[in-house]
């Protein structure tokens, strides 16, 4: 048996001590980078003992002991960090204006997020307008001394892992080098709270241009001045959620401007396939975000995970660190959590970004297709306009659902396969989904070209028009004002707008005229000789259930008139 002297030695040896300079090594405190704070952490949870993981750094238990009790604070810097240039620092120093240091980051991450160039210089005069900002009321003129300096730029850059700051501003790119990093930290991750596929999930937001015909057919998005284009009502935002087996696909969340559109006068929100949100610019915000994830990504996954009997009630959703995500999410049993994924690798590793939601937003410009070209072929006399201006918030609700819907358990699945997380392989080489692609429409879309334009339609027109809208923003851009208020604690984020759109109300239909519609459908529906039993089955359940509504309604009308007669 080696005695603990000769551990000791040999320890001090493999650092490069001598044991008769022990004395003089006990009195150096040794500091470690933030990368091997975050190993120490994770050894940690696994169960490892303080003493051998002391030994083997070559620190004090006491800074073992410093770590542990760090944990939450050293976890959520490293979750912030940029690049993995960011963990080879030393120390969590927080700035000496902490509210300045958070409020020019907010804006940093912001402009990057849309692959905006940021100079140097460029930070400097922001942080200096910031710091002006926030001590405009202060009676000590200290905050006039700020100069934002060369040396207060490297430790802003070295606190937050920044790099590539160049004079001229440098393009957003992907940043590969904290995939591989965030890789292992996902797996230890998932080994230690014991989770599988069926448990991880992820959930991105796209851009949509709901009304939006290709080109040469009738306008195209980029005329914004084209009669009919409306830009800020004919946008939505959609956030799609699934999880890493295909298995769970979450209600879309449909988000658009107006709070009360027509369409949805006298319509039982709660039945409606998807969710439907508001925001003034149709944008996703933390404060809905926040929402959907307590009563609707909670409660769905707890469902979900009942039903396919899994006896752990655990779930990770994996999330981008866009302004429009909370910092902190989890359910209240904490068995829900959230992780973000490193800045600026959406391309690269978010399921999501891997064709999930490209796939389902082409599958919904074929259904527009296929609506316009109906519409024509009932009614000759009705311009392409005509039926575009008919198509209502309502009616892209169900097509987006439908398309959604659409999507298969497979194609989902390999979404998730850079992620590493699959078990076997067996998924990395299924067949991709078949993609509604740009040269399968161009027959289609011949039955839709208007009379008189001579511009004939090619499938690079139609690609273009698929991937109009991949660049539309789908979360806020905070103003300056915003972002003040937002590290002051006086931000009041209300977004809602009861402004109501311009589509037509719909006529209420009453249960005996349902009743009587649903009879005539089903009469129609037993004389096809390719029909479905079931669907047979669901149509006499809908006019049974007309039928029943139309009965209580004519017994309340007739208790109501025998009361008022005894009067």
């Amino acid at each position: 048996m080696i005695s603990s002297m000769s551990v000791g030695h040999v320890v001090n040896a493999r650092n490069g001590h001598n044991s008769n300079d022990s004395m003089s090594t006990k009195r150096k405190r040794s500091v470690l980078s933030i990368k091997d704070k975050q190993i120490i952490i994770s050894r940690l949870d696994k169960g490892e003992k303080g003493t051998n993981l002391a030994l083997e750094f070559g620190i004090s238990k006491q800074q073992i002991s410093d770590i542990r009790k760090n944990k939450d604070k050293i976890l959520k810097f490293t979750d912030n960090i940029e690049t993995s240039e960011g963990l080879k620092r030393k120390s969590l120093k927080l700035a000496n204006d902490e509210r300045l240091d958070q409020a020019l980051y907010t804006w940093f991450i912001q402009q990057r997020s849309t692959g905006t160039p940021i100079s140097g210089p460029l930070l400097q005069e922001k942080a200096k307008h910031f710091s002006l900002q926030l001590h405009v009321n202060d009676e000590s003129p200290n905050h006039e001394s700020f100069k934002a300096s060369t040396g207060w730029l490297d430790k802003f850059k070295n606190r937050h892992g920044i790099r590539n700051l160049s004079i001229q501003g440098e393009k957003l790119s992907a940043a590969e080098e904290t995939v591989e990093p965030f890789l292992e930290k996902l797996q230890k991750v998932i080994e230690e709270r014991g989770l599988i596929p069926e448990q991880i999930y992820n959930a991105d937001e796209t851009g949509l241009l709901w009304k939006c015909l290709p080109q040469k057919t009738l306008v195209s998005c980029r005329e914004k001045s084209a009669p009919g284009f409306k830009k800020a009502k004919d946008r939505l935002t959609v956030l799609g959620c699934t999880n890493a087996t295909g298995t769970h696909k979450l209600k879309p969340v449909l988000i658009g401007k107006s709070a009360k559109p027509r369409c949805f006068k006298n319509v039982n929100m709660d039945a409606l396939p998807v969710i439907y949100k508001s925001q003034r610019n149709a944008w996703m915000n933390s404060e809905i975000f926040a929402e959907w994830f307590s009563k609707e990504f909670v409660p769905a996954v707890k469902r979900h995970q009942r039903l396919q009997n899994i006896h752990s009630p655990k779930a990770l959703l994996l999330i981008d660190n866009c302004s429009a995500h909370p910092d902190e999410l989890s359910s209240r049993d904490g068995s829900v959590t959230c992780m973000f994924l490193p800045p600026n690798t959406t391309s690269l590793i978010q399921p999501m970004d891997q064709g999930v939601l490209q796939a389902m937003k082409n599958r919904y410009k074929r259904k527009l297709l296929q609506k316009v070209i109906c519409a024509q072929d009932l009614d000759q006399t009705q311009s392409i306009k005509d039926a575009v201006k008919l198509h209502t918030v309502k009616d892209a609700l169900y097509m987006l659902y439908d398309a959604w819907d659409e999507a298969s358990p497979e194609s989902i699945c390999k979404a998730y396969n850079k992620l590493k997380i699959h078990s076997d392989n067996s998924q990395a080489n299924s067949e991709p989904e078949q993609q509604h692609s740009a040269e399968s429409m161009v027959e289609m879309l011949q039955h839709v070209q208007e009379v008189g334009n001579k511009d004939s339609l090619n499938a690079l027109d139609l690609e273009d028009w698929l991937n109009l809208d991949n660049e539309l923003p789908t979360t806020e851009q905070m103003s300056d004002k915003q972002i003040l208020a937002t590290v002051t604690g006086h931000s009041n984020e209300n977004e809602s707008s009861d402004e109501e759109d311009d589509g037509q109300e719909e006529k209420q239909v009453s249960n005996s005229e349902a009743a009587e519609c649903f009879k005539k459908c089903l009469s129609w529906m037993e004389r096809q000789n390719d029909v479905d039993p079931v669907q047979v089955m669901q149509l006499r359940r809908m006019m049974e259930f007309a039928m029943r509504s139309r009965y209580k309604t004519l017994k309340q009308t007739t208790m109501l008139h025998f009361f008022r007669s005894d009067e």
